[in-house]
């Protein structure tokens, strides 16, 4: 006995298994793009790198299916059965059409230099809510090495823009991660991948996505990005400003392959301080061009009050960024 898995639309033959189930049959990096998987028991049923795309599952039982770094864009998700052991980690979620009872965890990624170190930030306004998870490796440096309640930094007493920002998205009702991996005085060529910066902080990302199981069982996770300007790079009359571009765009995809989620129009790049404009010729322009050219938004703090006209921002400073990240999160989450 055989049991075939069909194209919804044409009802052609994409891959057929034995027996008279697939409750446990693998469809591990298969292309089975628009499959009707609807009302079957796929129970413990393996779909890791899987591309699902289109796909209807629909009423279907997930209970213990494995879903991690699967394409799962234009799916159909609505009255699923899962529980705490089904994994949608890393899944590509974009048109997705699933229960209001399935909303995202949001794993809110931030990253770059010494200004998300916030090496001169000093105290916040009030304590950081410790129901918030937060993992934070500052490269080289200090590592929490594992999620943590969300902190000032215990090892400087610093903070940056992930305190209010994280609370704020947990008022109004989301769940989040917070994950922070930054490394102070680089240029954006030190992110790019292969590079030991990169490779350092890939390695913590993945530590903090096999912890995302365990935080947030059977859940749907969509990530969000913020990356600081690379002053250091604006400082530069040859390569780094010339190269930005390319470095950038290199970053942004090895994160997205991190993460196997597209990050455009999620991933925020801040836009700092005026003074650095007067470093080099050139150089302020050609980084900003590109950085508004390439990231799918953008924060500009050069007319923010209680942030200054300085090398780092400060601890006012940081927290007025986290509220406009966190408006600006508003805002792409109601256009999806």
């Amino acid at each position: 006995m055989t049991i075939s898995v069909l194209n919804r639309y044409t009802s052609a033959v994409l891959a057929t298994f034995p027996g008279s189930t697939l409750a446990g049959a693998s469809f591990s990096g298969l292309n089975v793009s628009d499959a009707d998987l609807s009302n079957q028991d796929l129970t413990n049923t393996v779909f890791t790198g899987c591309n699902l795309s289109g796909s209807t599952l629909e009423n279907s039982i997930l209970n213990g299916a494995n879903f991690f770094r699967s394409n799962m864009e234009g799916c159909d998700l609505t009255n699923i059965t899962s529980d705490t052991n089904s994994d949608f980690r890393c899944c590509h979620f974009q048109n997705v059409t699933y229960d209001a009872a399935f909303n995202y965890v949001y794993v809110a990624f931030q990253g770059g230099q010494s200004n998300d170190v916030s090496v001169s930030s000093g105290a916040t306004t009030g304590l950081p809510d410790p129901s918030i998870p937060f993992y934070f490796n500052q490269i080289g440096t200090n590592t929490t090495g594992a999620f943590v309640s969300l902190q000032i930094s215990p090892w400087t007493g610093d903070h940056g823009c992930e305190v209010v920002f994280g609370q704020e998205m947990r008022a109004f009702g989301y769940d989040i991660l917070l994950v922070k991996l930054d490394r102070g005085a680089t240029t954006m060529s030190d992110w790019v991948p292969t590079t030991a910066d990169f490779l350092a902080l890939q390695a913590s990302f993945l530590d903090a996505i096999d912890e995302m199981k365990t935080l947030y069982p059977g859940r749907f996770f969509k990530f969000l990005g913020n990356w600081y300007l690379g002053e250091d790079d604006v400082r530069d009359i040859g390569a780094g400003a010339a190269l930005y571009g390319k470095n950038y765009l290199l970053f942004q995809q090895g994160i997205e392959r991190i993460v196997s989620q597209r990050m455009w129009k999620k991933f925020h790049i801040v836009l700092t301080q005026n003074w650095i404009a007067s470093q080099k010729p050139n150089s302020f322009y050609s980084v900003r061009y590109f950085e508004t050219l390439y990231a799918g938004w953008t924060l500009n703090i050069d007319d923010q009050p209680n942030i200054g006209d300085s090398v780092h921002l400060t601890a006012a400073g940081e927290d007025v960024l986290g509220h406009r990240r966190y408006l600006s999160v508003q805002e792409q989450i109601a256009s999806e």
